[in-house]
């Protein structure tokens, strides 16, 4: 089990990828720590490996943070929909993690 599996609804308990994509863009604006974004999610520690390994990829100024937030926040939604991505390896994919 892993936080894209639980994102995907794939694996329990399901994360509800619309707050984790929030909370996602709280982290990007200084507003919430990595592990405020763990604990509110009750991520595992291997989760919260892989929640920093997609956290780090949100760099640059604030044009980049929001061009990033926003990609994650659409791919987190696909994926949990299973609109074009329908396993955890094409999320991670597109997710480039």
């Amino acid at each position: 089990m892993g936080i894209y599996g639980r994102l995907m609804h794939i694996d329990d308990p399901p994360l509800p990828a619309h707050y984790v994509a929030a909370a996602i863009n709280e982290f990007a604006f200084g507003r919430k720590s990595a592990a405020q974004i763990k604990t509110a999610f009750s991520l595992t520690a291997s989760e919260g490996a892989e929640l920093d390994t997609l956290l780090a990829t949100i760099t640059g100024g604030l044009a980049g943070k929001v061009q990033r937030t926003l990609e994650i926040h659409n791919l987190l939604m696909l994926g949990e929909g299973k609109v074009f991505y329908t396993t955890e390896a094409e999320l991670k994919l597109a997710l480039g993690v």
